[in-house]
């Protein structure tokens, strides 16, 4: 009789602390479950996220950041060290140039990936995924509740019925919730949103198909309820694939 593989999640988080942080707590309470965790950051990340983590189980697979990106001063692999917000986007964007050295990576992990969970600006992670037959799963730095808002902004459209940026709406989901287009970050509450951050949400996948809704699982993981070498879902939000799910399941509970 063949022997199940012990799950392996790989994480790749966002070259920003607070899109870092959360999925770092997410690898903490994988490795308390047992569960084998490799996070990919860049060579300036890799110390705070050791420092954070102390944790030396938890492989840590740098990545050199791509040099020459203009308006990124050589050695900035933060946001934080940005000399200004205005270039988020070129910064965003070079990250894609990361995608053969993250595909050469995981082609030589000994413990194969049950899944990739990355950070939704890091898109490009999804082909890597595809390629190697690795689900992939990618993560909001926002709440699963403001998520939701704006997946039924563009799916339900109730703004467009408004004739002021201060006119109150509602969704159908949620009747009671009193919104204007002004509770919106710009140029998302905008009836016709465009320019580079809805340019640069388009490219990551995020919004391809308004008329399918994001699944998001609350990825629970009932620690106090069930066995502790048992991993169900963790508190996170996800563009999931049932399969996928079904899968990652199989592998964590053999």
């Amino acid at each position: 009789m063949g022997t199940v593989a012990s799950p392996h999640f790989v994480i790749f988080p966002f070259m920003s602390h607070g899109h870092t942080i959360p999925l770092l707590h997410l690898a903490t309470l994988l490795r308390q479950r047992f569960i084998a965790v490799t996070v990919f950051t860049t060579p300036a990340n890799a110390p705070s996220i050791r420092d954070f983590l102390q944790d030396v189980s938890i492989s840590i697979i740098e990545l050199p950041f791509p040099k020459g990106v203009l308006g990124i001063p050589s050695g900035v692999e933060n946001t934080e060290k940005l000399p200004s917000m205005s270039y988020f986007y070129q910064f965003a964007s070079a990250t894609k140039l990361m995608k053969p050295l993250f595909e050469q990576a995981l082609s030589v992990l000994q413990h194969p990936p049950t899944c990739i969970i990355s950070d939704a600006f890091l898109g490009w992670t999804q082909e890597s995924a595809e390629k190697f037959g690795i689900p992939r799963y990618f993560f909001f730095g926002m709440s699963i509740f403001a998520t939701t808002l704006y997946q039924l902004l563009g799916i339900e459209r109730p703004h467009a019925e408004t004739t002021s940026p201060d006119e109150p709406f509602t969704f159908s989901s949620f009747p009671w919730l009193k919104l204007t287009r002004n509770d919106f970050e710009p140029p998302f509450g905008d009836l016709q949103p465009k320019g580079l951050a809805v340019d640069f949400m388009l490219e990551q996948g995020m919004f391809a198909d308004h008329s399918i809704m994001f699944k998001i699982l609350c990825l629970f993981s009932f620690f106090l309820l069930v066995r502790p070498d048992s991993f169900l879902h963790m508190l996170i939000g996800f563009l999931l694939i049932d399969k996928h799910v079904k899968k990652i399941h199989e592998k964590c509970n053999p």
